[in-house]
Formats: C-alpha cells, sequence, structure tokens
C-alpha cells in the first residue's frame, strides 16, 4: 500500500474513532450525518489516489475540447428531431495544488464568427485576465479574486474532494442519505465551498468515484433549476484518477460535453504566469451612468444597459445580464427621471443572458419590445417558479406585456427625443436581433454584433459585425457613437477596424 493510501485511510480511522467515542454519548443525527460524511469522503479521495497524492502532484495541465450545447444560445430554434449543432471550444487548465496557483487558457469563436481567446491567472493573492485578441490585460479586484479561486477549486473534482474534506464550521460536509444516479446507488455529501455555495457530491457507492457534482440555484430565466456536472471515463493519470468525461446539465438539460484529450505533468512554460509585455491594462470600469446627451444614459455593467428619457416617460435598451444588473439600472433611471414610469424596455434578442433581467421591469409593468422567438421566452421567464430567491414577480405575479415586431424599423417619438429600432436578423449568431439608433447624440446601441473591450482595441468581427456594418450604411445613419451590451462605449472607427480585421484574415465571406 502506497504511503498516500496509508496517510488516507489513517485520517479516515482517527475521523471513525473519535466518531464512535462521542457517539457513545450522543445520538445527534447531525453527528451521524457528519460523521458519516468524513468516512464517505475518505473512501473517495483513496479512490482517486489519496489526498497526499493530490496534494503532491506536480503542476498538472489538462487539455480539453467542450461541446457547448446550451438551448439558451442556439441562433434559431430547432425544428422537430434536429441535433443542435455544438459550438467547439479548448480550454487547457493548469493547476499546482502545492501552490494553490491556476491558470485558464480558453478560446473559441462566438456564434456569428467572432472569434476570442483568453488566459486568466490566479497566484497567491493577485489574479489577472489577459484577451489575445485585443491585447487587453484586466487586473481583479480582491472579491473578484476570491472568487476565481472558488470556481477554479470546484471545476477539477479531486480539487472539490479536498476542499470538501479540509473545510470546517457550519458549512461542513455531512452526509445527505443515498440516490441513484446514472443507473449506480451513491453516498451524498453536501457541503460549503469557500465562495459559499453548497455543493453535494454523488459518490459511487461500490467504486467511491464521484459521479455528479450538484449546486441548487436560481436561474434568471428558468427559475429554482438544479445544476449538475457529471463525472465519467475515469482512467489512471501520474498517481490519480480523473475523469475523461463531463458533462454539464440545468434540470437534465445538456449545457456542455467536456472531453479532456491531452493530460502532462511538470512545470509549465513560466510565460504563462507573466503580463506579456506592451501589455494595454484596461481602466477600472465606471460605476456611475454615463451621460451620452439627448436625455440619454448607459449604465457601465459587464451587460450595459442604456435609458433614454422622453418627456413623460423612460425608455430602456437591454434588460441586462442578471436581475442586479437590471435593479441598478431602474434605480438610475429612477433618479434621472423622478416620478416618469419605466413604460419600455427593448430587449435586443432572445439569448437567455440577454434577457436575465426581464422579471425586474415586468414586475415593474413596463412593456417588453423584443423579436418573436423572445417573446415566448419572456413569457415562460414571467411564470417562473423562484423559491430559492424569491423577486418581486414572486410577492406580486402579474402577467407580461411583450410587444414583438418584425418590419425593419419602429420608431419612439415625442416632441423633443426620438429612438429607432432596426432588425439586423437573420445572422449566423440569432435569427433576430434589434439594434438602436439615437439621432440626437447620433450614438448606435447593439448587443453582441459588435464586443468593444477597449475603445481602439477590438478583436476580428463576425459575419454579424459586417452586417452591422452594411446596415449602418443602407440606412444612412450618422453614426458617431456605438455602445456595445458587452464592453465599454467605442465609435464608428470600432465598427470599421474590426470588419477590416475580418478582411484581412480572409475569413470567407
Amino acid at each position: 500500500m502506497s504511503r498516500s493510501a496509508y496517510a488516507t485511510m489513517a485520517i479516515a480511522t482517527a475521523t471513525i474513532v473519535a466518531a464512535q467515542s462521542v457517539a457513545a454519548q450522543s445520538s445527534s443525527l447531525t453527528f451521524i450525518s457528519a460523521t458519516k460524511a468524513r468516512t464517505v469522503l475518505a473512501a473517495a479521495l483513496q479512490a482517486v489516489g489519496g489526498l497526499d497524492a493530490i496534494e503532491t502532484l506536480p503542476t498538472i495541465t489538462r487539455e480539453y475540447v467542450v461541446d457547448l450545447t446550451n438551448r439558451g444560445q442556439l441562433d434559431r430554434p430547432l425544428a422537430p428531431n434536429e441535433r443542435q449543432r455544438p459550438n467547439v471550444q479548448q480550454i487547457m487548465q493548469i493547476r499546482d495544488y502545492r501552490t494553490g496557483s491556476a491558470i485558464d487558457v480558453s478560446s473559441g469563436v462566438i456564434p456569428g464568427g467572432q472569434p476570442w481567446a483568453n488566459r486568466v491567472v490566479l497566484r497567491g493573492d493577485t489574479s489577472f485576465s489577459y484577451q489575445y485578441d485585443v491585447g487587453i490585460l484586466q487586473r481583479a479586484l480582491p472579491a473578484l479574486v476570491t472568487a476565481r479561486r472558488a470556481r477554479m477549486e470546484s471545476e477539477e473534482i479531486e480539487s472539490l474532494l479536498r476542499s470538501a474534506w479540509r473545510y470546517r464550521g457550519s458549512g461542513a460536509p455531512r452526509w445527505l442519505g443515498s440516490a441513484r444516479v446514472a443507473g449506480r446507488s451513491a453516498d451524498v455529501v453536501s457541503f460549503t465551498d469557500a465562495g459559499q455555495s453548497t455543493r453535494s457530491i454523488y459518490i459511487d457507492s461500490e467504486t467511491h468515484l464521484p459521479l455528479m457534482m450538484e449546486t441548487v440555484q436560481d436561474d434568471p430565466i428558468r427559475g429554482d433549476v438544479a445544476n449538475q456536472t457529471m463525472y465519467s471515463d475515469w482512467r489512471p493519470a501520474n498517481s490519480v484518477k480523473i475523469p475523461y468525461k463531463i458533462e454539464n446539465r440545468l434540470n437534465d438539460d445538456s449545457q456542455s460535453i467536456t472531453r479532456l484529450v491531452a493530460v502532462r505533468f511538470g512545470p509549465v512554460d513560466d510565460s504563462l504566469w507573466r503580463v506579456p509585455p506592451d501589455t494595454f491594462v484596461a481602466p477600472a470600469p465606471p460605476t456611475d451612468p454615463i451621460a451620452i446627451g439627448g436625455d440619454a444614459f448607459v449604465i457601465p455593467n459587464s451587460y450595459q444597459s442604456a435609458f433614454v428619457m422622453f418627456d413623460d416617460y423612460v425608455l430602456v435598451l437591454e434588460p441586462g445580464g442578471s436581475p442586479a444588473a437590471a435593479r441598478s439600472t431602474i434605480a438610475a433611471a429612477k433618479r434621472a427621471a423622478p416620478g416618469k414610469p419605466i413604460r419600455y424596455v427593448v430587449a435586443t434578442h432572445a439569448h437567455y443572458d440577454h434577457l436575465a433581467g426581464v422579471r425586474e421591469y415586468i414586475a415593474i409593468g413596463a412593456t417588453i419590445v423584443t423579436t418573436p422567438r423572445a417573446k415566448s421566452i419572456i413569457e415562460r421567464a414571467a411564470t417562473a417558479s423562484h423559491t430559492l430567491i424569491p423577486d418581486d414577480l414572486s410577492a406580486n405575479p402579474r402577467a407580461s406585456i411583450i410587444e414583438t415586431f418584425t418590419d425593419d424599423s419602429r420608431v419612439f417619438r415625442d416632441a423633443n427625443h426620438e429612438v429607432r429600432l432596426y432588425n439586423l436578423g437573420p445572422t449566423p449568431h440569432v435569427e433576430a436581433m434589434l439594434f438602436a439608433y439615437i439621432p440626437a447624440s447620433r450614438t448606435l446601441f447593439e448587443g453582441d454584433a459588435l464586443d468593444i473591450p477597449e475603445p481602439g482595441h477590438v478583436g476580428i468581427g463576425g459575419e454579424d459585425t459586417e452586417q452591422l456594418a452594411r446596415r449602418i450604411a443602407e440606412l444612412n445613419l450618422d453614426v458617431d457613437r456605438i455602445v456595445p451590451v458587452h464592453g465599454r462605449i467605442g465609435t464608428l472607427s470600432d465598427l470599421k477596424t474590426a470588419v477590416g480585421k475580418r478582411r484581412s484574415a480572409n475569413v470567407p465571406r
């Protein structure tokens, strides 16, 4: 038996002996649950190679191919019996368990044709992300460093088991009982991780290998969901066993299938840990609303929104990438236009992430203006059950008010203000995509056709980026400023640069 095996067995034996000693004086179900959890975790750690083997592993590098199968990101509804075309990404994950350092390198192409590549580095109490495609570095604030560490510790199963074993306090592991997973009997152990997420690990009662990790959470569109990560195809690598297939599901709806294609042990190129030379370091994003003229404001966020104050009401562009972002926009609009109701909210397209804040607007009685496909998604979102994190719509249910249009344009106008909506679709990204033009400030607002990480720093555009440029020319719009949902406020030159890069790269058109 290996030293690692003896170490893990010794820990488990000591735990059981302590449990037996206290159990003689207590029949507490909580205590029984805790001691059973330690026994199950000890067996799981042993099955994957042992705690000592995990903590003394040389730096481990894994290369994955990910097939994204998220229905919330489809370019169009699937026909009956049609299989979804996966969106493929590549991920390289590097973990050094001896130092707690980690690197994620990921790349792919956004449906529509915009390529991207990113590196996230976590070392000590610092972290940064580097976008290869645009040469931008962003340093993480302490709160984000903590969140990244919690995420990275939960992504690889051996690290998750180690975190569960080490955790102490009120969120320490508890045995929840037995369950069936993929036809197998499993012991269920639950604990709270460093990010304060409660995770349940389903461990095969015979092989002691993890079958699934599950978190119960609130989804802005789907409501209460079980987020499940399934582990299979376990194989030996160095002194441990690791799964070669990982599937992520939400309420049994597949979101991604990840396959391990290469694994290596030992040091990695030191340049991966360092900031690239001659790198543009992005400034911290603004936190206050940005006035763009004509009674219009941009709410900076990872999913930017904007609003225009008409004489009698407010119109919001994009419901936001989260309920919290929506609440922030609503609060900013109320401060800027006291007494004026938010009458309209424009949702640019049907992807779930762009509709995540829509329930907040339904709750205040706003009319959602969007595409026909988005309408059905919003209607389902309006009636979804949110018992884990009840919101205002949960407390006071009301029907959604939705207006759709498929014509080329729609205009909102009063004596002093004007906003024009246009339909860019169909595009390879999604079958219908709205964008807005505000003549008073020569501002164009769009979502996903062009991302602007920083003005003057854009990547290669997609086919939908070219479509946007052509549509602006066809409509003879006098555009000075472009507000993307993703990124910072830029100019028409950013759009031209992205299109030019696409043509220089000889991307088929």
